[in-house]
Formats: structure tokens, sequence, C-alpha cells
């Protein structure tokens, strides 16, 4: 959907055939925009993350800019998860630039240990700088789970449990930084020359971008909505607590934490919604291309509407795989009154 910000209406809208990838987000440069999304590969006998550009002044359909160059063990493999998941755009001396990340079993191929790289396309001159560089060691659940960030130069990844920082001109690792938990649901940003990362551990976490060393800790709420920053304050929905943080990222301490509207109204804990948040268990054969999200959000909705709420506002939708054969789904918002 493309929608008039002064208006809320639908300027034009889009059925867009191929499926969405792991990390369902959309970039953009000037009237551009981007996404990866699959499309089946001949070539590869199996469908492949590729990406899209569209234009929001143009209700057309979206074109297909370029897929990753896969191993050979990879094609064939129609149970594989493949190709581009995540893209960042921005311009580099007048050029329109791509940082593609993507993804493969790991040679020899083994389920669910996956290969996560990137590369670097020029896309006004059609052409890779760079492809194939390793964003980190295979392991289990070393996935792209967030898009990537330029910033001074390099580009920051979130992978799993692990954080990394590479060059943007040769796409060397500079530092790379394990931790207890992944950064699937809040992931990261970088903001007044900080690196601030909110862990499934249950810590936020304030790195130096240009070293990865840590400049402070501050306790968290595991799983939570993603960061939003603002007059150097971060901004998050806590999951574990049902709290609204702010953080002040240059002392890594609470501002405050506010508590929703319906808990000070005297609900019970175990019946306040808090963000809605609901995960499902979904077989993978259910969802490889289409992936079945309404139960989860069905069922927030059906509490915030028991809850005397009006509106969710913030909702994000995020899936991991659990094994082989299990997809965990969740949707996360806020429940508010409109009066």
């Amino acid at each position: 959907y493309c929608i008039d910000l002064e208006t809320g209406r639908s300027v034009w809208r889009k059925i867009k055939r191929d499926g969405l990838s792991s990390v369902p987000a959309v970039t953009g440069v000037g009237n551009n925009y981007f996404y990866c999304a699959d499309q089946y590969s001949q070539v590869d006998s199996q469908w492949v993350g590729s990406v899209y550009r569209g234009d929001v002044l143009a209700p057309i359909a979206d074109e297909l800019i370029v897929s990753p160059t896969l191993p050979r063990e990879v094609s064939g493999r129609s149970g594989a998860p493949a190709g581009a998941v995540a893209v960042c755009a921005f311009t580099q001396d007048q050029d329109l630039m791509l940082i593609v990340d993507y993804q493969t079993t790991a040679p020899p191929a083994r389920e669910g240990i996956m290969r996560s790289v990137y590369g670097l396309y020029n896309l006004t001159k059609r052409q890779w700088v760079y492809q194939n560089k390793p964003l980190t060691a295979p392991s289990y659940g070393t996935v792209v789970d967030g898009l990537p960030v330029v910033y001074k130069g390099n580009v920051y990844h979130s992978v799993g449990r692990f954080l990394t920082c590479h060059d943007l001109a040769t796409g060397q690792q500079i530092w790379e930084r394990g931790f207890r938990g992944n950064f699937l649901f809040s992931g990261f940003l970088i903001a007044d020359g900080l690196l601030v990362a909110n862990c499934e551990d249950t810590y936020m976490y304030g790195l130096d971008p240009n070293t990865g060393l840590d400049l402070w800790r501050e306790k968290s709420s595991g799983t939570s909505t993603r960061l939003v920053y603002q007059d150097g304050v971060v901004y998050f929905s806590g999951g574990g607590d049902g709290l609204l943080h702010a953080v002040d990222i240059q002392k890594g301490k609470h501002l405050w934490k506010l508590q929703s509207p319906a808990r000070r109204r005297g609900k019970k804990r175990e019946d306040f919604c808090q963000y809605g948040h609901q995960c499902s268990l979904l077989r993978s054969c259910q969802v490889r291309y289409g992936w079945i999200l309404y139960s989860s959000i069905k069922e927030m909705t059906e509490q915030a509407m028991r809850l005397d709420v009006n509106a969710i506002i913030g909702v994000d939708l995020d899936y991991e795989t659990i094994g082989d054969s299990m997809l965990m789904v969740s949707a996360n918002g806020t429940g508010v009154v409109l009066e």
C-alpha cells in the first residue's frame, strides 16, 4: 500500500505474487523503495530470495533488481531457505548502492545450519562490487534478523546472537561480538555515535561502533518491540514487564518506565494483554511460502477487546524457526483507548 500521510487514504495498492523474505521490511532512497521477496528459480530449482524495486509515485508492478549467486551445492534443495533476506539502500558518489544480505545452508548442507553472507551492489552501474562476504561463522541460529545499517564507512548487522561490523569498501570484518541472546525482536540502531542494541538476554547494550566494546549495559525486558530513537532517548515496549521504557543512551540509564492505561485501571496482570504478545508454533510445511500469521493477530485482538481498549498501535510481526519443523510467530502491539 502507498498511503497519503495527510489524509490517510490509499494512493495505490499492489498485489504481490511472491512471498516476503524472513526480514519483511522496506528501505528506500528518494522515490525508490526496496524489499526482498522469493521468486522461483528454474536454474536453482527452488525458491530464491531476490531484491525488488518500486516507485512510490508509480502504481506499476515492482521491478526485479538482482538475485544473489548461490553456491552450487544449494541448487535443487527446495527445502533450504536461500537467497536475499534483507536490503539497505544508500547513495555513494551519486551512485545508488544496495547492501544485500543473503543466506544458504552451510556446506556440507545440514538442516538448521545457516551460512549468512552479504554483498554490495551498485544499482546505477548494475554490477556487484563484491559478493559472498561472511557475516559470521555458520552455526544454529546465525540468520540475519534485521536490516543492515550503514554508518561512517562501515556496515553493521545482527546475525542471531552476534553483532558484526564490516568495512563498507572492502567487505572485510572489523569486529564481531557474541551475546547470550539474539536481537530478533528489538534489533539495534546507531544514534549519537553509539550502537544501541536490545538483547533477548534481558539487557540493553551501548557499544562503541568503531570497536564493539561495551560503553554501558542496562537491565531491559527481554522480548520487546523495535527500538525508536528521538532526542537522545531510546523507547521500546517491554514484552517481559509490560512497560513502556525510555533510556538515555548517553548515560545508559532509564529515564522512566510507564505502565499502560489498562494496567493502571486495575486490570489483573494475567488478564492484561500488555503489548498483545502472542506466540504460535506452526508447522513449517504449512507456512513455507506465505506464512500464516492470522492466529497470532486474532489472539492479540481478542485480548485487547477484553481489556476495553479500542485500538492497537505499533503492531510488529516477527517469526523465528525452531529446529527444522517449527516456526514461532509473534504479534506485538500497544493497546490504547482512542477518545
